[in-house]
């Protein structure tokens, strides 16, 4: 018989700066998107600002033991020896539906319903790279591609499932969580890579989470992050800590880099400066831990504030002895 991946829903996170991520106008082959976009816990219920109870589904079986292409996952231990759900996720809001056409007219579709026939259209294409041989069992192949040269898994960094009346699970950029499994894929990684990776029980594996998933620095001022290097029980040796996509003027550095591990877990502190010209807003940063065939993302969200000074000469101290009308932005 057929054992086929169990789907969740992601949903794209532009931000506010959505124009970072999509172009005004459509290319000759009408592609708008200018990359990779960040994703989140797809999740338009009544608990987050939607109707009903449109979110990812999620959770722990009741009834089958967790399978042995599970055991030693980063984040399938959630189940408590059951079998964990879902497997893999792929866009499924409303917010970026799937167009589809029928008997000559045009709708947008959405809901894993529409997430579960896109990565079947996925799995094709890894059929097509092995020559039409059928893959068999899709989950036994899935999981150990997280050690592969090429991890074709994007990590949810955050959103829940949690709707009215039910509270769901949450995402933290680990490698699996109970709301969105082991994240969306990327289709042609998926297919080249498909049968590269490392199968067996306890695979080495680590995950990043982070104190906060929101930091605010001042500029001329720093703030901090508590980083936390969990490995699963197999992992050995050293990782390295790097920062990516941070605003102009802001430098990142650690107070512990690299770490090292024994199958157990690691703190790092992330300091962040921000210069006193730093571009004020909001950026979304990417913290990656890298080790010997094994890598972790953690994406943090950084609001440069502005500093307020005062032309009375005490700085931005100003506003203790003088009238809120003097204070102005510097």
């Amino acid at each position: 018989r057929r054992i086929r991946p169990a789907w969740g829903g992601t949903e794209f996170n532009e931000g506010t700066n959505a124009a970072e991520y999509w172009s005004a106008t459509n290319t000759t082959s009408y592609e708008s998107a200018l990359g990779y976009i960040p994703e989140e816990v797809w999740n338009e219920s009544g608990s987050n600002g939607g109707s009903g109870l449109w979110a990812s589904g999620g959770g722990a079986s009741v009834v089958y033991a967790q399978p042995s292409w599970q055991k030693g996952v980063s984040g399938t231990s959630a189940a408590n020896g059951m079998r964990a759900v879902p497997d893999v996720a792929m866009t499924a809001a409303a917010h970026d539906g799937y167009v589809i056409c029928e008997n000559g007219s045009f709708f947008v579709i959405s809901g894993t319903s529409a997430a579960s026939p896109a990565f079947a259209g996925v799995m094709a294409l890894v059929v097509e790279t092995k020559g039409g041989t059928g893959v068999g069992n899709a989950n036994a192949g899935l999981y150990p591609l997280l050690n592969a040269a090429k991890d074709p898994f994007h990590t949810t960094p955050s959103g829940n499932n949690s709707v009215p009346g039910v509270t769901g699970f949450a995402a933290d950029g680990g490698a699996y969580n109970l709301a969105t499994g082991l994240g969306s894929v990327d289709g042609a990684v998926l297919a080249s890579s498909w049968g590269t990776g490392k199968s067996g029980v306890g695979s080495p594996n680590i995950a990043l989470t982070a104190a906060s998933s929101a930091v605010a620095v001042v500029q001329g001022e720093t703030a901090t992050d508590a980083v936390t290097l969990t490995g699963n029980g197999t992992y050995s040796g050293a990782v390295s800590l790097g920062v990516s996509g941070l605003p102009a003027g802001v430098m990142a550095a650690w107070s512990r880099n690299p770490l090292t591990l024994s199958g157990e877990s690691g703190k790092s502190t992330l300091t962040l400066t921000a210069s006193s010209t730093a571009r004020a807003g909001l950026a979304a940063i990417t913290v990656t831990a890298s080790g010997d065939g094994v890598t972790a993302t953690k994406q943090i969200t950084v609001q440069v504030e502005r500093a307020w000074g005062c032309n009375c000469g005490r700085g931005r101290v100003c506003y203790r002895w003088c009238t809120p009308t003097r204070g102005e932005p510097r």
